[in-house]
């Protein structure tokens, strides 16, 4: 994992299942990272969890709306673990389901980045 200032580079990818309450191990190796370089780095004041599909719903407008709530959900449930499990506090990090997008890495379904956010 490395942070350029502007992201927090994943060492892998993190296809947390949103239903289950706790990620399998090789994810919670990585979030464990994750909270370890936010405890490490207060000057980091707020990340956002962005997770994207590459499920194109080809303008069906259900189709639309279930790949926001699908990326929603694993956004919302990769930041209950990183604040419920690791202790990461939730007022550093916010939750954003992308649908389907350009974000999406062509090898995974599910994209997970994590953007550095500067408040100003």
């Amino acid at each position: 994992m490395s942070c350029d200032g502007s992201e927090i580079a994943l060492a892998r990818e993190v296809a947390f299942q949103p239903l289950l309450h706790v990620p399998k191990p090789a994810e919670r190796e990585v979030l464990k990272a994750v909270a370890a370089l936010m405890r490490e780095r207060p000057d980091i004041l707020l990340i956002r969890i962005e997770v994207a599909t590459r499920d194109d719903p080809r303008g069906d407008p259900e189709r639309i709306r279930a790949a926001v709530e699908s990326t929603q959900r694993r956004a919302d449930a990769v930041l209950r673990y990183l604040w419920r499990s690791e202790k990461v506090s939730a007022e550093r990090m916010e939750a954003l389901g992308l649908g389907h997008g350009d974000r999406a890495n062509p090898g995974q379904r599910f994209t997970t980045r994590l953007r550095i956010v500067t408040r100003r």
